[in-house]
């Protein structure tokens, strides 16, 4: 054979050997997709400079086949994106192949020709076709005009790729994120996944199911305040842009050198992996991960815990504070947290009246450290003037100033708090008093006076029928009370109970007594009792044997018992209750803090209204009220109220609407995590109606073909309610009759509040805050 035959047989051989990838023959290449031509099964489109190819294969041991797309010329082949990941085809199918439909949609066909996957367009462009960019984008184009239609990168997989945009659009609600195989076999979408929350200052987070996992710290506009300096240098590159006018928020890479080829992994395992490819060494290196160790795991230490993973144990309690219960952390259960040690003198009195300075509250500084979740952004000049802000309100309880961002702010439980000397995010300030404090103040200015009773076990009086003698016991010590509505939380059971840590001043116990007294309706709770002795005081309700509607809404047992009727009545039971408030008494009362846990339920399941600690009268004539000092529930505030402090009845409306979204869907609206698309509860909830497909909003244990009209009409009522401006929602009378059929209901508005919901972590919420005396204008505060 001469030289040329030779070196042709070579070149064959190598073709030939080339193209076997886990028992498929890829020797054929394709350009584009069009209607006359399509990808089978042993072909490939390849993009226009060989970088990525897309075609049929089966990862690993695998019997089922998908359609990838992997780098071309990197012989160990990882899929980057893969198309039908819900829906494999067997390996068996010979006859399988990517198609352009009649209606213009890109198509994976079975050998029968039924379709298993489609990019579900409603354009109609039937002179489509669909092409491989050199980034690893998979494009879907308008024949006649050119334009994109649909992109692989709308819909990222397991793999970030530079190019991409990770991140929300709060405008149009679309959300794009990565998330895990289930197993390296199986592409099938697994436990974790990776996303951007758009509030100020910005996070990337790893979430296992709805709960974080792990996540950066705050961004500066530079890098993330929260990874260790190593990884900083390592994920150069990487950028995050905001642009308020779009309402989108966004994650990137950019990579300067062309021979780089660099890829950002989520893991089945969790682990988010940054890989480098070595032509060397012919392997992928992983230049970074995330979480390494248990302090990287979200909350591992609790509420105002501090992880180190130098020390032994690596939880330990911030100053003036201490376990929650030290049973559980010698047993090495830290989740529980840390409960304050000395109660702050500001949540002793909510007077802001001067003290002497020796009663001051201050700041402890500490250092090293990933800043805890749940930051809020103030525009403010300088750090002085965040720690005079913080010292001001309440419910601040530390301040932070970092690079390019001045002042961010905590209010509630310090959570994923990790100490390292990897971390430069600055100093965290930390409020405490000055017994514990000592003489080292980090931060002073005046003191907040106040006083409020710090004591573990409850003395109380009891207002008993008058057929029942009082004897000693019942005075100090009842073996069982009727219900306790005690510092913010709903208690049933026995007497020795400890106080609520979060504490709740005088002038909120007076002021429920007052109100509460002169309100009489069969859906508000009855007082039977109080106590304001000495120190203690303490509210004492009717019985209410089934205690408070979430206990039964969010229990993925319980809530089997509230069937339609049940739900209704109780929706029904609210609203007659919230109109009595509004209209009909003899007072006109704005709640403030109307949610499932405020709601109690008797034998009957008959609906009460309870908690009116918050509330407000209002005079005969006033319409709008407005407060300086914002107190409710994130989740439940109306927007004009948490941004404005501005208060009316159309806030306990809004509040409404949001318990009767989740009455129907028995889920959270403060815990809510669709990582698809939607940012809250009443997000999807919009979604769903305006596509016609409300139902699927509602709890899967109610038997959808009971009441689906009178279902459907809730769901309209309540997207009524929680409409974003308070004009546009109707009143309790409007809404009574709407929900009976009585009324006619109008269009509503596309929602556009993003309030984000709380990151819940095992059992602990940032639940009631509270922001008193704001006295600076916060620009951005964006609840979770």
């Amino acid at each position: 054979m001469d030289t040329a035959g030779i070196r042709a047989t070579a070149y064959l051989s190598a073709v030939l050997l080339l193209c076997n990838f886990n028992g498929l023959n890829y020797c054929t290449a394709i350009s584009n997709v069009t209607r006359a031509q399509k990808v089978a099964v042993g072909e490939t489109l390849t993009s226009p400079g060989q970088v990525f190819e897309l075609g049929f294969f089966s990862p690993g041991s695998s019997s089922n086949q998908y359609v990838g797309i992997w780098y071309k010329n990197i012989s160990v082949r990882k899929a980057i994106w893969v198309a039908n990941r819900e829906k494999p085809l067997t390996a068996a199918d010979t006859s399988a192949s990517l198609v352009i439909g009649s209606d213009g949609n890109l198509l994976i066909l079975d050998g029968t020709n039924i379709s298993v996957w489609s990019t579900n367009l409603s354009v109609g462009a039937s002179e489509a076709f669909a092409v491989l960019l050199d980034n690893g984008d998979l494009v879907l184009k308008d024949g006649t005009s050119g334009e994109s239609l649909w992109e692989s990168f709308q819909f990222p997989g397991d793999t970030f790729l530079p190019g991409m945009k990770l991140g929300v659009n709060t405008i149009t609600g679309e959300r794009r994120f990565l998330s895990s195989w289930q197993t390296e076999d199986n592409p099938l979408p697994g436990l974790f996944s990776v996303g951007i929350v758009p509030e100020s200052p910005a996070q990337a987070f790893v979430w296992k199911g709805s709960k974080p996992y792990w996540r950066t710290g705050p961004w500066n506009g530079v890098k993330f305040f929260g990874l260790p300096n190593t990884a900083a240098a390592n994920l150069n590159g990487f950028s995050f842009q905001i642009d308020r006018n779009q309402g989108s928020a966004y994650f990137s890479i950019t990579i300067s050198s062309s021979s780089l080829v660099r890829i950002v992994v989520i893991s089945p395992v969790g682990a988010l992996k940054v890989l480098d490819w070595d032509e060397g060494t012919k392997k992928w290196n992983q230049w970074w991960q995330e979480p390494e160790g248990p302090c990287d795991v979200y909350g591992t230490c609790g509420a105002f815990g501090v992880c180190n993973q130098s020390r032994s144990p690596i939880c330990r309690c911030m100053k003036g504070f201490v376990p929650k219960s030290n049973e559980e952390w010698r047993r090495g259960n830290w989740k529980g947290g840390c409960v304050r040690r000395t109660q702050l003198l500001c949540e002793k009195n909510g007077s802001h009246t001067s003290l002497e300075s020796g009663k001051d509250d201050g700041f402890w500084q500490l250092s090293d450290l990933k800043l805890p979740d749940f930051p809020i952004y103030l525009n403010l000049d300088d750090a002085t003037g965040c720690g005079i802000w913080c010292l001001n309100n309440c419910s601040c309880v530390a301040y932070a100033s970092i690079e390019q961002v001045n002042c961010i702010v905590w209010v509630g439980d310090l959570l994923d708090v990790q100490e390292s000397s990897l971390i430069s995010a600055g100093s965290l300030f930390l409020r405490l008093t000055k017994s514990e404090l000592g003489n080292k103040f980090a931060f002073k200015t005046l003191g907040i006076d106040g006083s409020f009773p710090d004591f573990s076990q409850v003395i109380f009086c009891f207002i008993l029928p008058g057929n029942v003698k009082p004897k000693s016991k019942y005075i100090i010590s009842f073996s069982v009370i009727s219900a306790l509505i005690f510092f913010g939380a709903i208690v049933c059971g026995y007497c020795r109970c400890k106080a609520n840590q979060r504490g709740r001043n005088s002038e909120e116990f007076k002021n429920e007594i007052r109100l509460i007294s002169k309100l009489q309706h069969r859906n508000l709770v009855r007082i039977m009792g109080c106590c304001i002795e000495g120190p203690e005081l303490l509210i004492i309700y009717e019985y209410m044997s089934n205690k408070s509607l979430d206990n039964f809404l969010f229990d993925a047992t319980e809530r089997a018992q509230l069937d339609w009727p049940k739900r209704f009545k109780i929706i029904l039971g609210i609203a007659r209750g919230l109109l009595y408030l509004h209209h009909d008494s003899c007072l006109k009362i704005i709640h403030r803090d109307l949610k499932a846990s405020n709601i109690l339920l008797d034998k009957d399941m008959n609906p009460k209204i309870s908690d009116f600690g918050l509330a407000r009268s209002f005079r005969e004539t006033q319409v709008l009220g407005n407060t300086r000092r914002v107190v409710g529930t994130f989740g439940y505030m109306s927007p004009e109220y948490i941004t404005r402090g501005v208060f009316s009845e159309k806030s306990d409306v809004f509040s409404f609407g949001v318990l009767l979204l989740e009455i129907l869907s028995s889920k959270k609206n403060t815990g809510f995590n669709n990582h698809g698309e939607h940012l809250n509860l009443l997000g999807y909830a919009w979604h769903l109606w305006s596509e016609g497909t409300g139902l699927e909003l509602m709890d899967q244990l109610l038997a959808p073909s009971l009441s689906p009209v009178e279902k459907m009409r809730c769901l309209h009522v309540g997207l009524l309610c929680v409409q974003d401006n308070a004009i546009d929602r109707p009143t309790m009378s409007t809404v009574l009759n709407m929900l009976t059929g009585e009324a006619d209901r109008p269009h509503p508005k596309r929602l556009s509040v993003t309030f984000r919901s709380n990151s819940d972590c095992n059992g602990q919420s940032q639940d009631r805050i509270t922001s008193s005396r704001i006295d600076v204008t916060i620009s951005i505060v964006e609840g979770r």
